[in-house]
C-alpha cells in the first residue's frame, strides 16, 4: 500500500486508548478506588453516585493517603507504591499493582483528587481534567483520600454512548460494593446512589454478619459455615443447604486473598459438590473465602484482575470439593422443618430482628448531617470520612496500617440439639408410613420424613452406577443398530466417542467417519430413552467428552420407572429393606434429581413444642 506510514500514536490519543482497557464504565472506576482504599489501609470507605456514576463517583477514605510531593506522580502511567522488582510481580499480595487506576481515570473524566498523611500539617487538592493537571494546591484535609470523578468519558463521547441506563449501571457498582463489604467485614463500607444511603455495613469483623447486612436474611439465614486448612491454603465460607437454591448463580461470590473473582476452578468445584443434591437448573448460595500462598496464583490475566489462574488447579478445586462435601454431609445440611417454638425457627426469627436492627440503627449511625459547604471547583471542604460515622459507640480510629486479608465471622458454640448429624447404615428404625407415601423413622436423637420413592431412586442410582463403573453391565440387544450421527466437529474422535458410549453401559463401535452404531443398551432403560440419551449427550457437550458421575446421572435417572411410587403400600419388612439400603447408600440425602429423600425433625424441637425444655 502507498502512502501509509507508521507513526507513533499522540500522547493523548494512546492514554485513552489505555484508559478504556480499565475504565469500562462507573464499577470498573469504584473498584479500582475501593481497592486502593483497602490497599492503603483504610478502615471507613464511603462511596457516592450519581445517575449511576455518570455524572458523579466520589469515593472517601481514611487511609494512609498520599504524600504531597508523589500527588503528580501517582497520576503517572504505571507509577506505584507496590510494586518494585520483576520478583514481586509473582508474589502480589495488594489488590491494586499495576499503577493504572488514577492515570486511566483521570484520562477519561473530570477528576479531584484530596489526600493527606498522617505526618503532614496539610494536604492537597488536585484538580485533573482529561488527564491534564489544571490545578494543584495545599489544602486543611482530614487524613486520608477523597476522589471525585465527574462527568465520565466526557472527552470519549462513543464510549458514553455505550454505557447502560442509570439504574443498570448503579446495580453494578452496588454489587461490587456489596461484595467488598462481605471480603472486608471489619472495614466500615457507605453506599449512597443519588443522595440515598443503600446500605452501610458495621466493619465489626465477621463475614456472615456483613452478608446479613448487605443482603438480608433472605440470603443470609440457613447458611453452613465451611472452614478448613490444608497445606499452603485456607477456606472459610458461608452456603447454602439443601432446603435453599436459586435459579441462577449470581448468588455465588468467590475471593481469593481478599480479591472477588470469576474463576471456573472454583466454579465447578462447587457445582460438583451440590451434583445431585439440587434439582436441575438450581444453584447453591455460597460465598466462598479462599487464602492461598500468593506466589500459587497468577492474577495478572486480565486489565480487569477478576480473573486468575492457580499454578495447581486440580489441587485446589479438590480442596474446595472436599470440604464442602464434608460440610453438605452434616445434618445441618438436610432440609429441617421450621416449626413454631423449634430451635431453628427461634435462630431465623433472631436474625431477621438483628438484620432489622441493624437497618434502623444505620438510618441514625450513619447519617452524614447537613450537605458541607461547596468550593469554587464544587467539592465539599474539609470533608472527614469520621463525621459520616457519627455513632453514640464513637467512631473507630482510622489506622495507614494495612489491613489482615484473613477475615471470617466465628459461630457461637453449638449446643446438642443443633449439633451436625451424622447418618451411619442401619442408624434408622423404621415406624410407620403415612399417606402410602411417606416412611418415618427415628434414629433417638431426630425423626425422619423419608420420601419412598426418592428412596427407592437413590438406591437404584447408586446400584447402576456402581455396575457402570465395575463395567458390569447387563444389557438388551437390539434387533436393528442404532446409528448415532456426530456433528462434524467430532467425527475426528470417532472412536474416542464410541469408548464413553461404551462406558455408560451401551455396546457401540465406530461405524463410518461420521457415526457410532450401537448394539446394545443398558438393560434398565427403554430404547426411546437411550436414544434420546445419546443424542442429548452429543448435542450439549460440543467437542469435548462428557466424563463424571453428572453424565451418568442423566442416563440413570430412567432407574425411576424401576422404583416403588407414591402411593405404593409397603409391607413393614419391605419398608425396613428400603432404609436399610438406603443408610448403606454413599449419599442417601437426595434422590438423582436431587430433591431431598427425607426431611429431620429433632428431638430437642419437639422437647420444646411440648414445654419439656
Amino acid at each position: 500500500m502507498t502512502g501509509t506510514f507508521i507513526r507513533l500514536l499522540p500522547k493523548q490519543i494512546a492514554d485513552k486508548i489505555a484508559a478504556g482497557e480499565v475504565i469500562t464504565g462507573p464499577s470498573a472506576v469504584v473498584k479500582e478506588l475501593v481497592e486502593n482504599a483497602l490497599d492503603a489501609g483504610a478502615r471507613q470507605i464511603s462511596v457516592e453516585i450519581s445517575h449511576g456514576g455518570k455524572t458523579l463517583i466520589r469515593v472517601t477514605d481514611d487511609g494512609c493517603g498520599i504524600a504531597a510531593e508523589e500527588v503528580t506522580l501517582a497520576l503517572t502511567p504505571h507509577a506505584t507504591s507496590k510494586l518494585r522488582t520483576e520478583e514481586d510481580l509473582l508474589n502480589i499480595q495488594t489488590l491494586g499493582f499495576r499503577g493504572e487506576a488514577l492515570a486511566s481515570i483521570a484520562a477519561v473524566s473530570e477528576m479531584t483528587l484530596a489526600t493527606k498523611t498522617a505526618d503532614a500539617q496539610a494536604g492537597v487538592r488536585t484538580v485533573i481534567s482529561g488527564g491534564e493537571v489544571l490545578e494543584s494546591k495545599p489544602a486543611g484535609l482530614p487524613d486520608g483520600t477523597d476522589i471525585q470523578v465527574r462527568n465520565l468519558f466526557f472527552n470519549t463521547p462513543a464510549r458514553q454512548k455505550f454505557l447502560a441506563t442509570d439504574r443498570a449501571e448503579a446495580t453494578r457498582v452496588v454489587d461490587l460494593v456489596s461484595r467488598a463489604a462481605v471480603a472486608f467485614p471489619d472495614v466500615r463500607f457507605r453506599m449512597v446512589s443519588n443522595g440515598s444511603v443503600l446500605f452501610a455495613s458495621p466493619g465489626k469483623g465477621g463475614a456472615h454478619r456483613a452478608i446479613l447486612t448487605v443482603f438480608g436474611p433472605g440470603v443470609g439465614d440457613g447458611l453452613l459455615e465451611v472452614n478448613a486448612v490444608a497445606e499452603g491454603m485456607s477456606l472459610s465460607a458461608f452456603v447454602s443447604g439443601m432446603s435453599s437454591s436459586r435459579k441462577s448463580k449470581r448468588a455465588q461470590t468467590f475471593f481469593v486473598n481478599g480479591r472477588y473473582v470469576k474463576d471456573k476452578v472454583i466454579s465447578d468445584a462447587v457445582r460438583e459438590a451440590y451434583a445431585d443434591l439440587l434439582p436441575e437448573g438450581r444453584y447453591p448460595v455460597a460465598y466462598l473465602f479462599l487464602e492461598i500462598n500468593p506466589a500459587a496464583v497468577d492474577v495478572n490475566v486480565h486489565p480487569a484482575k477478576s480473573e486468575i489462574r492457580f499454578l495447581e488447579p486440580s489441587a485446589v478445586k479438590a480442596f474446595l470439593l472436599s470440604s464442602l462435601r464434608s460440610a453438605l454431609s452434616s445434618g445441618e445440611a438436610l432440609p429441617q422443618l421450621a416449626i413454631p417454638g423449634s430451635r431453628r425457627a427461634q435462630k431465623l426469627k433472631r436474625e431477621e430482628h438483628a438484620f432489622y436492627s441493624m437497618k434502623e440503627t444505620e438510618t441514625d449511625v450513619y447519617d452524614a448531617g447537613p450537605a458541607p459547604e461547596k468550593t469554587a471547583h464544587g467539592e465539599a471542604e474539609k470533608v472527614d470520612i469520621r463525621t459520616l460515622w457519627s455513632s453514640k459507640e464513637g467512631a473507630p480510629a482510622a489506622t495507614s496500617a494495612k489491613k489482615d486479608r484473613v477475615s471470617s465471622g466465628s459461630a457461637p458454640p453449638e449446643s446438642p440439639d443443633t449439633a451436625p448429624v451424622s447418618l451411619a447404615p442401619n442408624s434408622l428404625r423404621y415406624l410407620t408410613s403415612v399417606f402410602a407415601t411417606y416412611l418415618i423413622a427415628e434414629d433417638g436423637e431426630s425423626v425422619y420424613l423419608i420420601d419412598q420413592h426418592a428412596a427407592h431412586e437413590r438406591i437404584h442410582y447408586e446400584k447402576f452406577l456402581a455396575e457402570v463403573k465395575a463395567k458390569r453391565h447387563i444389557t438388551q440387544q437390539l434387533l436393528t443398530p442404532y446409528i448415532l450421527q456426530l456433528p462434524p466437529a467430532m467425527r475426528a474422535d470417532t472412536e474416542n466417542w464410541a469408548d464413553l458410549i461404551c462406558s455408560l453401559g451401551f455396546e457401540a463401535e465406530p461405524f463410518g467417519g461420521a457415526s457410532v452404531r450401537v448394539r446394545a443398551v443398558p438393560a434398565f432403560i427403554r430404547l426411546e430413552e437411550a436414544t434420546a440419551f445419546l443424542q442429548d449427550i452429543v448435542t450439549e457437550s460440543g467437542t469435548k467428552l462428557p466424563i463424571g458421575d453428572r453424565a451418568l446421572a442423566r442416563l440413570i435417572s430412567a432407574a425411576c420407572r424401576a422404583s416403588v411410587k407414591a402411593n405404593d403400600v409397603l409391607a413393614p419388612a419391605e419398608a425396613e429393606a428400603l432404609l436399610s439400603q438406603l443408610m448403606a447408600c454413599e449419599n442417601p440425602r437426595t434422590c438423582p434429581h436431587g430433591r431431598p429423600v427425607f426431611v429431620q425433625l429433632k428431638k430437642g424441637d419437639l422437647e420444646r413444642m411440648f414445654g419439656r425444655s
